[in-house]
């Protein structure tokens, strides 16, 4: 008790011996002075809390879709890899190719090259794509003008079984890229023996301008040329002339003269004829093939002898032509058929019967070991 006693007393003596604090401060200043001390003390929001929460969000979401986007970069380098694969081997073709034509250009200009190997020649052994090498009773020619009345197209129509007068009167040469039919009225007959072809107009016919006057009278010359005649008569149905326009009444027509014509090429709706074009004057067959080549190329008609192509007359052989063949550079199969199916139609406009080609490779279904007989007629129709 008495340490406890004692303890007590040094106490308050320690105490009173304190300094005494005149206290001025009523308990309205003191709480206020609390207040702002509280406010003041008010805990902080860290500084680091919203970009460590934005960092746990981004964590979160890599969790759930970094799987697929993993797998869509992936896929994205598969595809990537394969076109470069791709490329890779369409530039080693494309070098293969450069190669080849390289080759082909190296190549002695001896012989005629051709390039689409693997394409089909439709019956190269009787090379009648634009010709036809047998005209039987089962075809008939008509000839007609072009859109713009400029050129004479001769056709040979397949019959397929039917009568003259029905395969022509359903045939519509406008589906075909060309003009209409001027000689759907008009009946004409060949008489091979006499080599003489009438045709015959209705009554009444009287044909207006010089213009339609030409065209009919060149499609009449070109469907009977075939036929080989000598003469071609015209009258009505009652046996009168034919008025023609500036040329007045017309009972005869002459027909196509030799050593004067040469084929091209006729261009229309992506479809190929041969056209007849008129040389202006008689010529050598070697002028005629330079004509062929040196033709004025226009919108519709180009040359049928690429200038690529040089062709020298090496003999002629009574009804036998020999053509040397030489070319710089290759030209396309069709392109060299197109060519040698007018030079053949050519051919019989100057009297050959056949023409044998030397150095022409590439074809390998033509054999041009013989002679090629000249076509009967062209533009087969089907």
């Amino acid at each position: 008790m008495g340490n406890d006693q004692k303890s007590e007393k040094e106490i308050q003596k320690m105490i009173s011996d304190l300094p005494r604090v005149n206290e001025s401060l009523n308990k309205g200043d003191y709480r206020k002075m609390i207040n702002k001390k509280m406010k003041n003390n008010k805990k902080q929001r860290p500084q680091w809390l919203i970009p460590g929460l934005a960092t746990i969000l981004a964590i979160v979401i890599i969790a759930i879709v970094g799987p697929m986007t993993i797998d869509t970069i992936n896929n994205e380098a598969i595809e990537s890899n394969d076109q470069a694969v791709e490329e890779n081997n369409t530039t080693e073709e494309s070098n293969a190719a450069e190669s080849a034509n390289e080759d082909d250009t190296n190549k002695s200009d001896d012989s005629i090259e051709t390039t689409e190997q693997n394409e089909p020649v439709e019956d190269a052994m009787l090379l009648d794509r634009l010709i036809v090498s047998d005209l039987d009773e089962s075809r008939i020619v008509r000839a007609v003008p072009d859109q713009n009345a400029q050129y004479t197209i001769p056709l040979t129509i397949g019959l397929k079984g039917k009568s003259k007068e029905e395969s022509l009167s359903g045939f519509s040469p406008e589906d075909i890229g060309l003009s209409q039919d001027i000689l759907k009225n008009v009946t004409i007959s060949v008489e091979e023996e006499s080599e003489v072809a009438t045709v015959i107009f209705p009554n009444d016919t009287e044909i207006v301008g010089s213009a339609m006057s030409n065209s009919i009278m060149e499609s009449l010359r070109w469907s009977v040329e075939p036929y080989q005649v000598e003469e071609i008569q015209v009258e009505t149905e009652g046996g009168e002339p034919v008025s023609f326009g500036n040329y007045g009444e017309v009972s005869t027509i002459d027909p196509i003269e030799e050593n004067r014509y040469v084929y091209q090429l006729y261009m229309s709706n992506d479809r190929e004829y041969l056209v007849p074009i008129d040389l202006g004057e008689k010529l050598s067959f070697e002028e005629a093939l330079e004509e062929m080549k040196n033709f004025e190329e226009s919108e519709s008609v180009q040359p049928a002898i690429p200038q690529e192509m040089d062709i020298e007359v090496k003999e002629i052989e009574s009804e036998i032509v020999v053509l040397q063949m030489s070319v710089n550079g290759s030209i396309k199969d069709r392109k060299l058929t197109s060519s040698l199916e007018a030079i053949l139609a050519s051919a019989k406009q100057f009297g050959y019967e056949s023409i044998q080609f030397e150095n022409v490779n590439g074809l390998e279904d033509l054999n041009f070991s013989e002679p090629v007989p000249v076509p009967e007629s062209v533009n087969p129709i089907e």
